[in-house]
């Protein structure tokens, strides 16, 4: 985008940014480039993450013949070919961030829609939770899997299968925060309710006691 004069930045409103209208209406309205493409997603990123293969490679692929044949010879030389480097821990990391924030903005539209009970809010939350677990933020991410289960609980019953799914998920949470007698605790209660309203050998049991024993072993 930055060789194109926009400005290169992360804008959270996505294309309805009105920031981002000359992006979408130079690629979308441009007679000579709609033909290249059944469709275009602008991608507004960081310029340290795109690469012009004509110009540099992405570290990790350092010594790759990008936009060649096996001859060697350029294809498509008169284009600018770029590539959006999204891997890496610390750029994977940004945009984990990034979207989790996308998300709690998803969950409080929710919430003020249809309330905390409804599917599509806990869908929503049990989402946020899971991408908060693997940043770390676990404080946050340990208040909704609790508040998963309360509602589970209420609404389903302690034994239903879905509740042992949420009971499943806040061990899982406990064990990663270091918590390992209360994951424990949680891990035999969903085995146990697993064995009781499924039987031994149903894939549900059996995931709930490899997690068990990857807790005691």
């Amino acid at each position: 985008a930055s060789s194109l004069g926009f400005s290169v930045e992360l804008l959270e409103a996505g294309p309805q940014d009105p920031r981002n209208r000359s992006v979408c209406e130079w690629i979308l309205t441009d007679e000579s480039k709609r033909h290249l493409a059944d469709y275009c997603i602008p991608l507004i990123v960081p310029e340290r993450l795109v690469y012009n293969i004509w110009e540099r490679s992405p570290p990790d692929l350092i010594g790759w013949s990008h936009g060649c044949n096996r001859w060697g010879e350029k294809q498509w030389a008169e284009r600018d070919i770029c590539m959006v480097q999204v891997s890496g821990e610390s750029t994977s990391h940004v945009i984990r961030s990034n979207k989790a924030q996308l998300l709690r903005e998803r969950l409080s539209l929710l919430r003020e829609a249809n309330g905390d009970r409804h599917p599509d809010t806990l869908a929503m939350a049990m989402d946020l939770a899971a991408l908060l677990k693997s940043l770390g933020e676990y404080t946050e991410a340990e208040s909704l899997y609790r508040q998963d289960l309360m509602i589970s609980e209420e609404q389903l019953g302690p034994m239903h299968p879905d509740t042992l799914t949420s009971v499943d998920a806040l061990a899982s949470l406990l064990k990663a925060m270091g918590r390992f007698q209360e994951a424990e605790v949680l891990y035999r209660r969903a085995l146990e309710g697993s064995e009781s309203q499924l039987g031994p050998t149903h894939p549900d049991t059996l995931t709930s006691r490899n997690n068990l024993a990857g807790l005691l072993k």
